[in-house]
């Protein structure tokens, strides 16, 4: 009797935080844009290497890492107490990002974390529309983040992210916030879970010039299951739930193609897969871990018609120690190469190794 007592109390607070992000999204979908539409995109920037590695977006299963906390701050937990975690990716023509977070838990009130996050695009060379130098100029992105996770009954947890975006582009500057809702769902033998992640809900306080712009809102849904008798977990991501159509004909496509080529299934079917990212980790010891995954819709957008390479995919590795991590992820976004990420997770408590 208790057993089923349990289940059903599990049940009751699942459906309870479900209900209530429902209503949150009623709220938020009718200011929602699609890609290209909105401000501070760097918030969609991947902050982690695992998770860079798993096609930049990975929210049902954080295995230890702190990092993970900017997709879901549900997977926030009291293993993470007293870490830090830094990150840093050198992006293309000399721009950067980095990422750092530290994490300590409560018992009895919950998991708190903070973190910070910036982009350097560089030094820029300033001009009129005359060709008179006028100086020099930069342009810089910042966002703070504060989180907190809470178990409930050992299987669900709910989680809020707060971050405060700052964004100054030579003389124009602008603020705003975004706060992130997660729920994570996970089974009492720890090997399968499930996620559903609001991301990005705010506004902009202080507009550029004129023009008020939206955040990139997002919806995310994530499942992961690692086999009982074999080292794999298997994840699957279904992003941008709020724009049910990805699918872009582009004129390249249109001339490559023809208009009339993709029939309606064709394109449903395409569709779906650009909602879809699946990755891949082999974990053959507690220690260490190797990760694929490969993201349809970077593929399809990014990728040159006659030479596609290995657009889309993505992979990893990481080593873990009683003290510290190393993780690294390599994606590709152009057939010419793709962009390295490097993280280190640095543990000052008595954390315990979970997978």
């Amino acid at each position: 009797m208790s057993t089923i007592y349990s289940i059903m109390k599990n049940k009751i607070i699942f459906l309870r935080l479900t209900i209530i992000i429902v209503f949150l999204l009623k709220s938020v979908l009718s200011e929602s844009q699609v890609g290209g539409s909105s401000t501070y995109d760097f918030l969609n920037l991947v902050t982690s290497a695992r998770t860079a590695s798993l096609g930049g977006r990975i929210i049902s299963s954080s295995n230890g890492d702190l990092s993970s906390i900017w997709q879901n701050p549900a997977l926030l937990n009291g293993e993470m107490n007293k870490n830090i975690a830094l990150s840093y990716n050198s992006l293309f023509a000399g721009a950067g990002y980095g990422f750092a977070a530290y994490a300590f838990d409560k018992p009895g009130f919950g998991t708190w974390g903070i973190g910070a996050q910036y982009v350097d695009y560089g030094t820029f060379r300033g001009a009129d529309a005359y060709g008179n130098i006028q100086g020099d100029f930069f342009a810089k992105d910042f966002a703070l983040n504060l989180s907190y996770s809470r178990l409930f009954d050992s299987i669900v947890a709910i989680g809020l992210n707060i971050k405060p975006a700052y964004s100054i582009y030579e003389r124009y500057v602008s603020m705003g916030i975004a706060v992130d809702i997660g729920i994570l769902y996970h089974s009492h033998g720890g090997n399968f879970s499930a996620a559903l992640v609001l991301r990005n809900m705010g506004t902009q306080i202080k507009k550029y010039a004129t023009t008020h712009e939206s955040l990139p809102f997002e919806i995310m849904l994530g499942l992961s299951q690692k086999l009982q008798y074999a080292p794999f977990r298997f994840t699957l991501t279904v992003q941008h739930l709020e724009t049910p159509d990805l699918y872009f004909d582009s004129q390249l496509e249109q001339e490559t193609l023809g208009s009339s080529s993709i029939g309606k299934t064709d394109k449903l079917i395409e569709n779906v897969l650009r909602h879809l990212i699946a990755g891949v980790e082999f974990l053959p010891s507690k220690t260490f871990y190797i990760s694929a995954a490969y993201n349809h819709q970077r593929r399809k957008e990014m990728m040159l018609q006659d030479a596609p390479g290995m657009v889309g995919f993505s992979f990893g590795a990481g080593i873990r120690t009683q003290r510290f991590s190393i993780c690294y992820g390599h994606s590709v976004y152009h057939a010419t190469g793709g962009s390295d990420h490097f993280s280190i997770l640095i543990k000052l408590g008595n954390l315990t190794f979970k997978q």
